[in-house]
C-alpha cells in the first residue's frame, strides 16, 4: 500500500500546478485577501456582526477570524479573494482550505461559513456556492457535528429558488471529523460545460456538471419556487441551476469568501446573546490548476516503514526530490491522470 501510494503521489504532483499556497515562503494573506469592512445591516440576513479589518488575524501559521461581543452587538473578521477563480486558473482548477471549527462550540446564533459569490453579477442570477455553513437553530441540520453545502440561484433579481422547503438547493450534508477540517473545490471546464466537486475530509460530497440539468432539480416532486413559475427554472430557462452557473463559470469573476457571521434573520430570537467570543481558524489555503483529464484524489499519509520494506520503495525514496516527498507526507490534495 505504501509503495503505491509513492508512486501516486509521484504522478499526481506532475499532474498538477501549484498556484498558490499559503504555506510557501513569502505567502502574506493580505496580498491575495481583502479584509472586508462591513456592517450587519448591509447583509440581505440583518446579521449582528459588523465585520473590521482589526478581527482578521493573520500569523506565521494561518489566519483567524475573531468574533467579540461589542456592547448590543458583535465585531467579526470576513475576507475576501482578491483574485476570483478565473484569474487563479482559467481552464480549471482545485482550491483547498484547512480549517478548526469555531473555539467554544456551535452556539446558536454562531454562523461560520465558506462560499463563491460573483463579483458584480446581482444577486442570485449570478449564482452563489455555499460550500460550508454551520448553523445551530430549529429546523437546521447542522449542529456542532456537521455542516451542509447549498446552491442559490434564481431566475430574477431577489428571487431566490425555495426548494424543498429550504432557501436555495440542498447539495450536501456532512459530518466533522476530530481536529482540523479539510474542504477541497474543484472545477474543470470541458466540451463547453464545467464539472464541479466538493470534497469535505477526503469525502467526495456533491459533484454536478452544467451539461446535465436533471441532475440538479427533480421537477416530479413539486417544489416551492418563491412566488416564481415552476418553467422559469426548468432546463434551459433563465432559472435553471446548470444555467446559472454554466453562465457564473462562463463570464463573471467568482471569488471565495470565508466569514464568521454571528445571529440575523435565519435564527430569528435564538441567537445566543451571552456569548462573548468565538475564533474561527484557517490553517493552509491552497490553489492548484489542473489539467483537463484531471482528477481530485484525497489519500491518507503513506506509511514510510512500508516504503522501507521493498527495493523499490527505496529506490521512490531517494528519487523523489525532498520537495515533493514533504508535500506527499501530507494528507493534502493530490492530483492524478483518469
Amino acid at each position: 500500500m505504501g509503495m503505491l501510494h509513492a508512486l501516486l503521489v509521484a504522478a499526481s504532483l506532475a499532474a498538477g500546478e501549484l498556484i498558490l499556497d499559503s504555506r510557501a515562503t513569502g505567502y502574506r494573506w493580505e496580498d491575495e485577501w481583502d479584509f472586508v469592512t462591513q456592517t450587519g445591516t448591509q447583509t440581505g440576513n440583518k446579521e449582528l456582526q459588523d465585520y473590521v479589518p482589526e478581527q482578521v488575524r493573520a500569523d506565521a501559521s494561518g489566519l483567524s477570524l475573531v468574533l467579540q461581543q461589542a456592547g448590543e452587538r458583535y465585531v467579526s473578521g470576513k475576507i475576501r479573494s482578491k483574485r476570483s477563480l478565473q484569474e487563479l486558473a482559467p481552464d480549471g482548477g482545485t482550491f483547498g482550505l484547512h480549517f478548526d471549527l469555531p473555539t467554544g462550540g456551535l452556539a446558536p446564533g454562531l454562523w461560520p461559513a465558506v462560499w463563491i459569490l460573483p463579483r458584480d453579477a446581482p444577486w442570485p442570477t449570478g449564482g452563489e456556492i455555499d460550500l460550508v455553513e454551520m448553523m445551530h437553530r430549529s429546523g437546521r441540520p447542522s449542529t456542532a457535528t456537521s455542516g451542509f453545502a447549498t446552491l442559490h440561484f434564481g431566475p430574477r433579481v431577489g428571487v431566490d429558488a425555495v426548494y424543498d422547503g429550504q432557501w436555495g438547493m440542498p447539495l450536501a450534508h456532512f459530518e466533522w471529523r476530530e481536529g482540523s477540517q479539510s474542504l477541497y473545490f474543484s472545477w474543470q471546464r470541458a466540451q463547453g460545460s464545467w464539472t464541479l466537486r466538493q470534497w469535505v475530509n477526503g469525502a467526495l460530497v456533491w459533484e454536478q456538471s452544467t451539461d446535465k440539468t436533471d441532475r440538479f432539480l427533480d421537477f416530479e416532486k413539486g417544489k416551492n419556487f418563491q412566488g416564481a413559475r415552476r418553467e422559469d427554472f426548468a432546463p434551459g430557462a433563465p432559472g435553471d441551476p446548470a444555467e446559472v452557473l454554466q453562465r457564473a463559470f462562463d463570464t463573471e469573476q467568482l471569488h471565495i469568501i470565508v466569514d464568521l457571521a454571528f445571529g440575523g434573520s435565519p435564527f430569528g430570537d435564538e441567537a445566543d446573546r451571552t456569548l462573548q467570543s468565538s475564533v474561527f481558524r484557517i490553517n493552509r489555503f491552497s490553489v492548484w490548476a489542473d489539467p483537463p483529464t484531471a482528477r481530485l484524489l484525497t489519500t491518507a499519509k503513506p506509511e514510510a516503514h512500508n516504503l522501507l520494506l521493498t527495493g523499490l520503495g527505496i529506490l521512490l525514496c531517494l528519487a523523489i526530490p525532498p520537495v515533493l516527498w514533504n508535500l506527499a507526507s501530507t494528507e493534502y490534495i493530490e492530483l492524478s491522470h483518469e
